[in-house]
């Protein structure tokens, strides 16, 4: 993902992904900007789980209308 998605991005100088490329190896940087995480909290499982993925806000949905 970040050979595809990130590294082109940080190539054509869009921030902040160009300053972490040029950073140096004692340089930590994130592995995710909290502007990116976002969750989506749904329930009534019993076999639940999670995943990480990338994606974009859609919707906002009412649970209690399902029922």
């Amino acid at each position: 993902l970040v050979q595809n998605y990130i590294y082109p991005r940080a190539l054509n100088g869009e921030e902040p992904y160009a300053t972490w490329l040029r950073a140096t190896d004692e340089e930590s940087i994130p592995m995710f900007r909290l502007e990116d995480i976002e969750v989506a909290v749904v329930g009534g499982e019993t076999n639940g789980y999670w995943r990480i993925m990338g994606g974009y806000y859609q919707t906002t949905v009412s649970v209690d209308e399902w029922r």
